[in-house]
């Protein structure tokens, strides 16, 4: 089902629960899915949050391939780079931040282990912070970085 976009930062600023074993999520990746599809030639990926899910789930569609992300976790960062990063939910406006060229992403119910370079590492780290309740204005790029 198509949701609208949590636009407010407040809401946004809460750690999502994480999946238990058993849970079902097949309706919140549906509703994930439903909400991206109009938008994804503008970006990459949802997380819960921001179509007012608080679950730790995230979709990212990424040169074709979708990632369906459950309770992920950057165990692993390296290579620190400035990025101008926009978001769904602050339409219009983008923020150069610090990201990580490379990371190490650990997700799903069974604790899989991936390593990720590039854009799609970046996608990644925007789509987890979501989950953790921080947006794209809690890693502005600073002079000092």
């Amino acid at each position: 089902m198509l949701k609208p976009i949590v636009t407010d930062r407040k809401a946004l600023s809460h750690k999502c629960e994480l999946v238990v074993m058993g849970e079902d999520i097949t309706q919140i990746v549906q509703d994930l899915k439903d909400t991206f599809e109009p938008l994804k030639n503008r970006g990459f990926g949802l997380a819960a949050n921001q179509i007012s899910i608080n679950k730790a789930v995230a979709y990212i569609l990424f040169a074709s391939k979708e990632y369906i992300l459950i309770n992920p976790q950057i165990i692993d960062k390296a290579l620190p780079i400035p990025f101008m990063e926009g978001c769904f939910s602050f339409s219009g406006l983008q923020l150069k931040t610090k990201r990580f060229n490379y990371i190490k992403l650990r997700h799903g119910l069974d604790g899989k282990e991936e390593e990720f370079r590039g854009l799609l590492a970046i996608v990644i780290q925007h789509e987890v912070t979501h989950l953790q309740g921080k947006t794209f204005f809690d890693f502005k790029w600073k002079a000092s970085n």
